[in-house]
């Protein structure tokens, strides 16, 4: 009988841990954008609300860098659709390659806009990663058999460094800045409160 129970114990723990690990996998699938591996919107809202509560407990500058393609719906329509998702995937290994601290969370914001948020990060630094990423992307061309595709980005960024702390202010003011420096010529970084 001890033998029976032992087997029994071992076959439950061996399922018991593949469906944790389904469940993991699910976990993850649910907070990563399917094309470009990146982290999805939920899993930014969510990380952005945690940053947010983790700044105002230690009282430390939080940033946020909005990034667009420039002139995206051009490269869907010269080279199709699936270059268009190629050139998202490029992007989102660039941003993940530049934004390479513990606290750097990228994110795809939705269409050809991502997001980076910067715990512990000031205007300056933020700046400088931003000033990295685009100089990156305008220096790196998508290449394939078929094309190679120059592209370059837009950022706008905002930090607040004191209370309140919120992620839909930091949203929508880095998301100012990345219009202003859209509207004002492409291929650069802009600083909300610096416009």
């Amino acid at each position: 009988m001890q033998k029976v129970n032992s087997q029994l114990e071992k076959t439950v723990a061996i399922r018991t841990q593949a469906l944790q690990e389904a469940n993991d996998r699910l976990e993850l699938a649910s907070r990563t954008d399917a094309l470009t591996g990146v982290a999805n919107r939920r899993a930014l809202d969510e990380a952005l609300h945690s940053e947010c509560l983790r700044a105002k407990r230690f009282e430390h500058a939080l940033s946020v860098i909005m990034i667009d393609i420039d002139f995206f719906k051009q490269v869907n329509d010269t080279y199709g659709h699936e270059a268009g998702d190629d050139c998202l995937i490029h992007i989102g290994r660039i941003l993940s390659n530049c934004a390479t601290r513990a606290g750097d969370f990228v994110a795809r914001y939705g269409g050809e806009e991502f997001c980076i948020v910067l715990a512990q990060t000031d205007s300056s630094q933020a700046f400088d990663l931003a000033e990295k990423i685009r100089m990156t992307c305008e220096t790196s061309p998508l290449i394939s058999e078929s094309y190679c595709i120059e592209m370059t980005l837009s950022a706008g960024l905002h930090t607040q460094t004191k209370p309140p702390y919120s992620g839909k202010e930091l949203l929508a003011s880095a998301d100012q800045a990345l219009y202003f420096a859209k509207r004002n010529g492409r291929n650069q970084v802009a600083i909300s409160g610096a416009l």
